[in-house]
Order: structure tokens, then C-alpha cells, then sequence
């Protein structure tokens, strides 16, 4: 399995553990899917570049900081 796939799996199973429906788990990962494919859509059409590296840690903070700071504006 690569390490992509490990890590979605060990996202379902968290999910699992924590009383998801596959309906939910489906849900979830649905958005997540259109999130990245839009933001890999916007990220190539601002700089004409195919790939990006993140850090994962360092990339879900910046999304929880911009989400916080979404939400302090409501």
C-alpha cells in the first residue's frame, strides 16, 4: 500500500473508531477531494506548476487558522 493510501485508510479507520457511518466517512472525504482538487486547480492556474509539496502538519494549520479566522468574521 503507498503512503498516500495509508494514510486515507488510517483516516477511515479513525473515523470508524470515533462512530462514523461509511455514509459520513464518504461524505467527508468527498469534500476533501473537491477542496484539494479546487485548491490544486487555483495553485497550477496562479503558478503554472503541476505539483506542490506540503507539509501535511503545516498545511492543516493553515487551514484551521484560515477556517478560525473565516469564522471571526461571521
Amino acid at each position: 500500500m503507498k503512503e498516500n493510501e495509508k494514510f486515507v485508510a488510517s483516516y477511515i479507520a479513525e473515523c470508524r473508531r470515533g462512530g462514523a457511518t461509511e455514509e459520513e466517512i464518504r461524505r467527508n472525504l468527498h469534500v476533501v477531494y473537491s477542496f484539494l482538487a479546487r485548491g490544486l486547480f487555483g495553485f497550477y492556474k496562479a503558478t503554472k506548476q503541476r505539483e506542490i509539496k506540503v507539509c501535511l502538519n503545516e498545511f492543516a494549520d493553515a487551514v484551521n487558522e484560515v477556517a478560525e479566522g473565516m469564522l471571526a468574521i461571521e
